[in-house]
């Protein structure tokens, strides 16, 4: 099974999902202050910080730049080279989200948040991992990641759930 959304609206591919899921997914910046200090590549990779809604089990999340860093058992790449323009973030969950399920996210840098362009939603049955994947494109309006520290915050349902943290450019 497999559906690609952008954020205006859903484009079926393959073998359409039923029609009663639908899920509203939004991937933006919001207006922050100064956020301060990150983590980066130095800290933890994937913290769980809230329990996701209607018993969505999280499995994974990641950011990576090519396909073969998303396969199964590939080290999950934690700094990204200078002059990024692309990175696509992978949420695993146990399952499908169930109906109505909001997933969002904003990333933010150490001064503050990041803003995103418009760019597609896949979501997969992975069957031989029992997993269903939601890969985000993730996109700098400004054309390139600038250099520095970064994390990305995931809602569903507008309440916390997970934290990734990850870095660009030289250490």
């Amino acid at each position: 099974m497999k559906t690609t959304t952008s954020r205006r609206g859903p484009l079926l591919v393959g073998v359409a999902l039923a029609t009663a899921f639908a899920p509203a997914i939004a991937a933006s910046a919001t207006q922050a202050d100064r956020v301060g200090p990150l983590p980066g590549d130095q800290g933890p990779s994937f913290e769980i910080v809230g329990a996701p809604p209607h018993g969505n089990e999280l499995v994974e999340l990641f950011v990576y730049e090519r396909p073969d860093q998303a396969a199964v058992g590939a080290a999950r790449p934690r700094r990204f080279p200078p002059r990024t323009e692309r990175l696509k973030v992978d949420l695993r969950l146990r399952d499908m989200p169930r109906t109505g399920v909001r997933v969002h996210f904003e990333v933010v840098t150490e001064s503050g948040p990041l803003a995103t362009a418009d760019g597609l939603v896949t979501i997969d049955r992975l069957e031989s991992l029992g997993v269903a994947s939601m890969e985000f494109d993730l996109i700098p309006r400004s054309g390139v990641f600038a250099d520095g520290r970064y994390q990305l915050r995931l809602f569903m349902n507008e309440a916390p759930v997970a934290l990734l943290n990850w870095s660009v450019g030289a250490p």
